[in-house]
């Protein structure tokens, strides 16, 4: 928030001639200087930035398309970026009686956990055949 109080009292020119009253011109000179060069700077930064835009617009052009087209769908998103649902290796019956699958990825369901901790039973057990 520094900057935009900064920006303020630059922009305030009475603010401004109240804080440059307290300093000698040489001083108000070299920050003059500064921030001419910071001006510049960015100027050159923001010119350098619109030459590569309109580059990539030419290009874009040149090969008969627009920004749209840089654009992906819901669908071409959602299917570039997900991989296969893995294939269920274990199958179990949860208390309330419901089948359910497990591809053995992930972190071991309740029920296999608690089966093979306290009924000594086996990963194996659970294994589609």
């Amino acid at each position: 928030m520094a900057n935009l109080s900064l920006i303020k009292t630059l922009s305030d020119i009475e603010k401004l001639k109240e804080i440059c009253s307290e300093h000698n011109l040489s001083q108000l000179e070299i920050c003059l200087e500064n921030l001419n060069t910071v001006v510049s700077e960015k100027r050159k930064a923001s010119d350098t930035r619109n030459k590569k835009i309109k580059s990539f617009l030419e290009q874009l052009s040149r090969e008969g398309m627009t920004v749209k087209d840089l654009y992906l769908s819901d669908d071409e998103l959602r299917t570039s970026s997900r991989r296969a649902k893995r294939p269920a290796k274990y199958h179990y019956t949860t208390p309330d009686g419901i089948e359910k699958f497990w591809s053995g990825q992930g972190r071991t369901p309740i029920t296999i956990r608690k089966a093979i901790e306290e009924e000594g039973k086996s990963l194996e057990d659970f294994l589609i055949r």
